[in-house]
């Protein structure tokens, strides 16, 4: 008779977990594009890694209720957090960046 193995998988821990956007209440982040296209947006993400830890797409709808997709890069406490990562990102990518409040 065979003992069974046991299949565990290991996570690697980080100092600060981060919740999906769906789960977070308010935050505030810097923008750096707006997408109809999921495909477009997927692309500038994987694109712009380099300018933060965590960079991300967040889904809306306009007042048409015609969906749209946001990049945006870090989640922040306060505005100031955010403008601070703007303002590097404006002077050192020459993107136009724009502070994104969710509520």
């Amino acid at each position: 008779m065979q003992a069974k193995a046991h299949r565990h998988t290991v996570r690697p821990k980080t100092s600060h977990p981060q919740k999906p956007a769906t789960e977070v209440n308010a935050f505030y982040a810097v923008q750096i594009g707006v997408f109809k296209s999921k495909a477009n947006a997927a692309a500038l993400v994987k694109k712009s890694r380099k300018l933060g830890p965590h960079v991300f797409t967040l889904q809306g709808k306009g007042e048409n209720k015609q969906v749209f997709y946001r990049v945006l890069v870090g989640r922040f406490g306060s505005v100031k957090e955010a403008a601070a990562l703007a303002k590097k990102i404006r002077s050192k990518e020459n993107i136009q960046a724009v502070i994104f409040h969710k509520k």
